[in-house]
């Protein structure tokens, strides 16, 4: 996944929504190896890059204010 971050960069820059959708993938794979402080810091990098292109009340933002705040509650 890493070599993915690489390349997306490499070619689009630091801020893209492939980037984000490849943070949020990366929040959800830690999530479900119970790693939460690290789920979280790449939740909160899709969410501010997502932010920035898509209205806060974007289908894919609003997913991942959710993924945060299952994070924040433990809800999982």
């Amino acid at each position: 996944m890493i070599l993915a971050i690489k390349l997306i960069q490499d070619h689009y820059g630091d801020s893209n929504l492939p980037l984000a959708s490849i943070y949020n993938n990366l929040g959800m794979t830690l999530k479900d190896q119970l790693k939460y402080d690290e789920a979280l810091n790449y939740y909160e990098k899709a969410l501010q890059i997502r932010s920035d292109f898509l209205d806060r009340n974007h289908p894919d933002v609003v997913a991942v204010r959710h993924n945060i705040g299952m994070i924040i509650f433990k809800c999982y």
